[in-house]
């Protein structure tokens, strides 16, 4: 007879670690010599502040979007109704469920908040019904491509058509509906433009193909919705208050001074891009668990600013202020990690959660500052930035294949570029909102 089995450490730490999450007051246990794994656990469940970016939106902007569902959804139930389940192939582009949760949600709509976040939720059920009813259409042979053709060169058309001056009188105010302005407009433009004969397929399936077919329609459709996104984002950035005693004439172009703003930027990110791009080619003469901790995180500082700078200059200037605003976050700490850590020693998992601990801080105290909608959506960059951390311990929590010292730089680096974003925000601010 065999005695009873002992748990394993795994499973005591598993333990451990569950009374520590459901603590309230985790984020106080004192750092001691609790073991490496309890310490992650209680990193990643150390709650930071929430950074609510959303921005209103008129109430027409939502009823266009439940007029598009309130067509599409029951069109995709009647097709799906006469679809037998041993017709699909093992994985096909679209099922009942999509369905089921566009109707989920149109159903819903009346109570969700008007604010972007709903619309941006909306874009995406509208791709569920329409390609649902597309590919349920295609099963059947009854698609007309050529119809999809048409539609979509015209909403390119439409897209190419715009002009977009960002006129505003805050900056500060107006950026938040500007970036998604630019965003829609970039997307947008490159959705529908690939939906025509030429056009890359968004699932990269045969065109031919019933999940082909379904995929250019849901492709145009969603590029068709954010048309409406930019007219609407620009109508409602038009009634936004214009400050106490402001005349309208107050409005001005704001598109080629912002080109300006991110051109500076840049220029003062260079420096720190050209340490990225000397430590790429002398990364080897690092131990590799540094090196390669804090490689990717650099390259995200000097891909977001090199793609910000690009957009910026090809007509989308407030899509690509975000995106150097995000290369200044990563690009600072990625230089931080550079002159902080020492390669020899790399940060173990108290040192990451003290990286934490003082990002929330930041974060924490610029909330409490009542900042502006720039920054308060600049701050956006913080709460990304925690979330990969978090996940980056997440995964190392699973895989025991995973280096600890690795592990812990990465993390210590996203953390880093919260607290970079929170703490460093106005210095963004002066230069891409100055007029």
């Amino acid at each position: 007879m065999f005695p009873p089995s002992s748990p394993s450490r795994r499973r005591v730490l598993a333990a451990l670690t569950a009374g520590l999450a459901g603590a309230s007051g985790c984020a106080a246990v004192p750092n001691g010599p609790l073991p490496s794994a309890v310490v992650r656990a209680r990193t990643r469940q150390t709650p930071t502040p929430t950074v609510d970016t959303a921005v209103p939106v008129l109430e027409s902007h939502v009823d266009a979007y439940r007029a598009r569902l309130a067509r599409a959804v029951p069109a995709a139930e009647r097709r799906w109704e006469s679809i037998s389940s041993n017709a699909l192939p093992d994985f096909p582009a679209y099922t009942r469920d999509d369905v089921r949760e566009a109707r989920a949600f149109l159903d819903g709509l009346d109570a969700k908040p008007r604010t972007s976040e709903t619309v941006e939720e909306a874009n995406w059920r509208v791709d569920d019904a329409v390609g649902a009813l597309a590919y349920a259409t295609a099963l059947d042979d009854g698609f007309d491509r050529d119809a999809l053709y048409d539609e979509a060169r015209r909403t390119r058309s439409a897209f190419e058509s715009l002009r977009i001056d960002h006129a505003c009188v805050d900056p500060a105010r107006y950026l938040p509906y500007g970036r998604r302005i630019d965003h829609q407009r970039w997307w947008g433009t490159r959705g529908a433009g690939a939906v025509v004969p030429g056009g890359e397929v968004r699932s990269g399936a045969d065109r031919s193909t019933p999940g082909g077919i379904a995929s250019l329609a849901a492709q145009h459709a969603r590029a068709d919705m954010q048309l409406l996104d930019v007219r609407q984002y620009r109508a409602i950035a038009r009634k936004q208050p214009l400050g106490e005693g402001t005349p309208e004439g107050e409005r001005r172009p704001f598109s080629a001074t912002l080109v300006e703003n991110v051109k500076a930027l840049v220029a003062d990110l260079d420096p720190l891009v050209a340490r990225f791009e000397t430590f790429e080619e002398e990364h080897e003469s690092y131990p590799d668990a540094f090196a390669n901790g804090i490689w990717s995180r650099g390259m995200r500082g000097r891909n977001e600013t090199d793609e910000g700078a690009y957009r910026a200059e090809n007509g989308y200037p407030a899509f690509g202020a975000s995106k150097v605003a995000a290369g200044f976050v990563h690009c600072h700490a990625f230089v931080d990690a550079l002159e902080t850590l020492d390669p020899s020693s790399p940060p173990d998992a108290d040192t990451a959660f003290a990286e934490k601990r003082a990002a929330r801080r930041a974060m924490r105290e610029r909330l409490d500052a009542s900042p502006s909608p720039f920054v308060r959506d600049h701050l956006r960059h913080a709460a990304d930035a925690v979330e990969s951390g978090d996940i980056t311990l997440r995964h190392f929590g699973r895989h025991d294949d995973v280096s600890p010292d690795r592990t812990y730089t990465e993390a210590w680096v996203d953390y880093r570029a919260a607290r970079v974003a929170a703490e460093r925000t106005e210095e963004v601010a002066a230069v891409l909102t100055r007029r």
